[in-house]
Formats: C-alpha cells, structure tokens, sequence
C-alpha cells in the first residue's frame, strides 16, 4: 500500500511539473527596421555615416543587438539575436531654396528567438486565439517582396 501512494505521489509530481514547463512555446521571427542618418551636404557623406552605423551594428555582440534594435515581443532570448542582412541607400531630398540634403538609410534584417504562451490556463480558447492573433501582427517577412517597407524608422 506505501508504494501505490509513494507511486502515485512521483506520478502526480511528474505530471505538474510537465504542465509548468509546457506554459511557453518557441518561435522564431524575423524583423526589418530603417534607420536614417541626419542630413550630409554630399552623397559620398551620407553613404559614410550610413556604412559606418551598418559597420557597428555587424560588431555587436547579440545582447547589445537586443538593445538597439527594437523587440516587439516580451520574452525575447536575447542570446539568439542575430543580422540577416544590412542594405546601405542614399535617399535626396529637394529643398524650397534649391539645395539638396541627402541622407543615408541602413535597412536592417534581423532575426530571434522568442517565448509565447500557449494561453491562459482558465482563459480557454479565447485568449489563445487573442495570443495567435496578436503574433502575426507583430511578425513581419523578411522577403516577401523587393517593394515590401520595413516595420519601423528609426534615426541612426
């Protein structure tokens, strides 16, 4: 008889601790973010400030990454952040009195991992649906075509 409660006891203790640690699941985005210089008299100056700041970013280590480039999603592994890709543009604009400014724009691919619950435990099927809903608004696709624009627009 002590062994069928020592027995259900390590069963009862092994099931619980199953359901805590299958709160969260794992998933994986990727994201794109712009960043613009100030203005430059030239384009050679522009395109200088624009490598220089895509030149810091591919030197930082995945936590300072997690500093710099915005997260939308709270439980993020800062460890696993990572650049796809960095594209250097130079972008003119016209001024009323005829002169030109010009600005550099490093657009930024980067990917991570992150955390998401799989739903309230008395929230039911509602606010998981509420929690998937809320992750493909937030994920964006890194290639989903040449015209596609970044999700934020940020100064370097």
């Amino acid at each position: 008889m002590k062994t069928l409660i020592n027995v259900g006891l390590l069963i009862t203790i092994a099931i619980s601790g199953a359901a805590m640690a299958d709160q969260y699941r794992t998933s994986n985005t990727h994201q794109s973010a712009l960043y613009t210089s100030d203005s430059a008299s030239g384009e050679a100056e522009a395109v200088n400030m624009a490598n220089s700041y895509a030149d810091s970013l591919q030197n930082m280590s995945a936590i300072e990454l997690s500093q710099k480039l915005p997260t939308p999603h709270r439980r993020v592994d800062k460890r696993s952040l990572g650049l796809d890709s960095t594209e250097v543009e130079v972008v003119s604009q016209q001024n009323d009195d005829g002169s030109t400014d010009y600005f550099g724009q490093v657009v930024v691919k980067y990917s991570y991992e992150y955390r998401t619950s799989k739903g309230n435990r008395s929230g039911g099927a509602s606010s998981a649906s509420v929690s998937a809903a809320d992750e493909e608004s937030s994920v964006s696709t890194p290639d989903s075509g040449s015209g596609s624009t970044p999700d934020t627009d940020l100064p370097l």
